[in-house]
């Protein structure tokens, strides 16, 4: 039966990204983490009451 080496062409083609992509694999990184952190800053910034009741407000005014 034929067999296809489909995880040895995978891994040569993470291995080639890997190697020649690294300024677009650390452009996502930098967007990702930048986002990350400014929604976690966002999220832990007030405190959690007061947080619900912006959130509540900003609901009941939506609807």
């Amino acid at each position: 039966m034929f067999r296809l080496p489909l995880g040895e062409w995978v891994d040569s083609a993470v291995d080639w990204l890997q190697t020649h992509l690294v300024w677009l694999f650390d452009a996502i990184s930098s967007i990702v983490s930048g986002m990350f952190d400014g929604i976690a800053a966002v999220l832990s910034a007030p405190a959690p009451l007061l947080f619900a009741g912006i959130v509540a407000v900003i609901a009941w005014w939506l609807r």
